[in-house]
C-alpha cells in the first residue's frame, strides 16, 4: 500500500522549484500540487475526483515577493484553501462548480447593477442612444446621403417630441406622440421614423440602458393603436414622359443654356441618379479607356455601394465639352462637372438639402428647371430613368441583365451576383449610343404627355417637335 505523503514541500523546496522553472507538478499531500510552469511561474491546484472523473481546482499562483510587496498564495495558505476544498467534498459538494456558479451569480450581479446605474441615468436620453446606435451602425450605411438623411429622420420628427426623455422611460405613448402627426400625412416618412426607433430602442435595451418590451415594434403593439395608413400608403412611381416624347424633350433642352440644363442632359443621356450626376467631377472622367470614354462613380456616392462605370456617348462627351469652360479647380476638393453659382457655399445656398454637393448644385436646381420649362406635372428628373427602361424594353432586343446594370440595379439573387462579377461595360455603350441616337431623332408628332388625371400637354412642349 502507497505511503501517504503530508506536507512534502517547505518553503525553500518552493523558492528552489520556481526559480530553477523546470515544467511539472510536485505534490505536497492530500491531493495539493505546485504545478510549476516555467522559470519564476507557479501556481497552485487541487486534484480530487469526482464520480469518477479528475477535477483540478485552481488555488492560485506561487507567491511572489516579499513583505508588504508579496503576491500571490503561500504554501501555508495553499494549504488551509486545499483544506476547506476538502471540507466541500466530505459534504458531498464540487468545489469547482461551486465556484463557477458563484462567478455567474457575481457577474449576474453586476450587470443588473450596471443596468440599473445606465437607466437610472438622465443623461441617457433617446438622443444620446441615437448618437450611440448611429455611431455604431452608420458606418455600415451604403452612402452619406443615407446617413444624413437617417439624422434628419431623428432630428426632424423625433427629437421635438422625445429627444430628452431618458430611453428607458420611452413608452409605446411616447411612440404615438412622435408618430400620430404624420402618421397619414407623410406615410412614407412616418414608416422609416417607426423602423429607426425601434432599432434605437433595441440597440438601447442590448445595452442595459433599458429593459422591457420595445414600444415602436408594430405587431400588438402600434398597430392596433395607429392602424394601416390605408390608400395613402400606396407606392407613388415618380411621373415620367412616355420615351416618344423625350427627344421632343430634349430639342426643348437644347435652347437651355444654364448648368442646370447640362447637368438635366448628362442625367437624360447616363441614364444617372440626379445625386450621382450633380456630384460628378472631372477626376471621375477618362477620355481615354481602352474601348471608349467612361464615367466612374465611386462606390461611395452610389446608392447601392458598389462602383459603376457609364460608358460615353458622343452626345455626352459633347455635354462635357460645353461644360469645360466652367472648370474651376479646389484646393482641396476635385473639380465638379457642373459648379453652383454660389460657389464653395454651392449646395447650402442651393436649396439647403441635407443631400446637397458642396459647391454644386442642389437636386432642387433640376427640378426648377423642369418648372421653368413647364413640365414638372408630368414628368420628374427621376423619371427619365423610367423612360430609358421601357424604351429599351419596347424598342430594343437588349436583355435584361444589360438593361438593368445600365441603371446601376443589381441582377439576380446574392449567388448569382457572387458569380457574375462583370458590368456589361461593352454590351452598355453600344446601348448608350443608340439610345443617344433615338434622343437626337426629332419626332413626327408629339403624342399626348398623361398622368393619373390626363392633364392636357403644355404648349412649351408641343412646340419642341418644331423647335430650331
Amino acid at each position: 500500500m502507497p505511503r501517504i505523503v503530508h506536507h512534502a514541500l517547505t518553503d525553500a523546496a518552493v523558492k528552489a522549484l520556481v526559480k530553477k522553472g523546470d515544467p511539472g507538478r510536485h505534490a505536497d499531500g492530500a491531493g495539493l500540487y505546485l504545478h510549476v510552469t516555467g522559470q519564476g511561474k507557479a501556481k497552485w491546484a487541487l486534484r480530487y475526483m469526482v464520480a469518477g472523473k479528475s477535477r483540478e481546482l485552481g488555488l492560485g499562483p506561487v507567491i511572489r515577493g516579499s513583505g508588504k510587496t508579496a503576491v500571490g498564495v503561500s504554501l501555508a495558505e495553499a494549504r488551509i484553501a486545499s483544506k476547506a476544498a476538502r471540507v466541500k467534498l466530505d459534504a458531498g459538494g464540487d468545489p469547482v462548480e461551486e465556484r463557477r456558479a458563484a462567478e455567474a451569480a457575481r457577474r449576474a450581479d453586476d450587470t443588473r447593477r450596471r443596468a440599473a446605474a445606465l437607466t437610472g441615468s438622465p443623461g441617457r436620453s433617446f438622443n444620446s442612444a441615437f448618437e450611440a446606435w448611429f455611431e455604431a451602425h452608420g458606418p455600415a450605411m451604403r452612402t452619406e446621403r443615407q446617413r444624413k438623411l437617417t439624422k434628419a429622420l431623428i432630428v426632424n420628427h423625433v427629437t421635438p417630441a422625445i429627444g430628452h426623455v431618458p430611453v428607458a422611460e420611452v413608452a409605446t405613448a411616447d411612440m404615438l406622440r412622435v408618430l400620430q402627426p404624420i402618421w397619414r400625412k407623410k406615410p412614407e416618412t412616418a414608416l422609416r421614423v417607426r423602423i429607426r426607433c425601434e432599432a434605437v430602442l433595441a440597440w438601447a435595451k442590448a445595452s442595459g440602458w433599458r429593459q422591457g418590451e420595445n414600444p415602436a415594434i408594430w405587431k400588438d403593439n402600434l398597430a392596433p393603436l395607429l392602424g394601416r395608413q390605408g390608400e395613402v400608403a400606396r407606392v407613388r412611381h415618380h411621373r415620367a414622359l412616355h420615351w416618344r416624347d423625350v427627344p421632343a424633350f430634349m430639342a426643348r433642352l437644347a435652347n437651355e443654356e444654364s448648368v442646370s440644363a447640362m447637368a438635366l442632359r448628362w442625367v437624360i443621356l447616363t441614364a444617372a441618379r440626379t445625386s450621382e450626376a450633380i456630384g460628378a467631377t472631372w477626376d471621375e472622367i477618362d477620355l481615354k479607356a481602352p474601348g471608349g470614354p467612361i464615367w466612374t462613380v465611386l462606390a461611395s456616392r452610389m446608392k447601392m455601394g458598389a462602383e459603376h462605370r457609364v460608358p460615353l456617348s458622343t452626345a455626352a462627351l459633347a455635354v462635357l465639352e460645353a461644360a469645360r469652360p466652367l472648370r474651376t479647380a479646389g484646393e482641396d476638393e476635385p473639380a465638379l462637372l457642373f459648379p453652383g453659382r454660389a460657389g464653395s457655399r454651392g449646395g447650402a445656398v442651393a436649396g439647403g438639402r441635407a443631400d446637397a454637393v458642396q459647391g454644386g448644385l442642389s437636386n432642387m436646381a433640376l427640378l426648377l428647371l423642369l418648372r421653368r420649362m413647364g413640365v414638372a406635372g408630368y414628368c420628374t428628373v427621376h423619371g427619365f430613368r423610367s423612360s430609358f427602361r421601357d424604351w429599351t424594353a419596347e424598342c430594343t432586343a437588349t436583355p435584361e441583365a444589360v438593361a438593368e446594370a445600365a441603371l446601376a440595379h443589381a441582377v439576380g439573387n446574392q449567388v448569382q451576383r457572387a458569380y457574375q462579377r462583370g458590368d456589361l461595360l461593352e454590351k452598355r455603350r453600344v446601348l448608350m449610343a443608340t439610345w443617344a441616337s433615338f434622343l437626337a431623332t426629332p419626332p413626327a408628332t408629339v403624342s399626348h404627355l398623361k398622368d393619373a388625371r390626363e392633364r392636357p400637354v403644355p404648349d412649351s412642349l408641343r412646340r419642341a417637335a418644331t423647335a430650331p
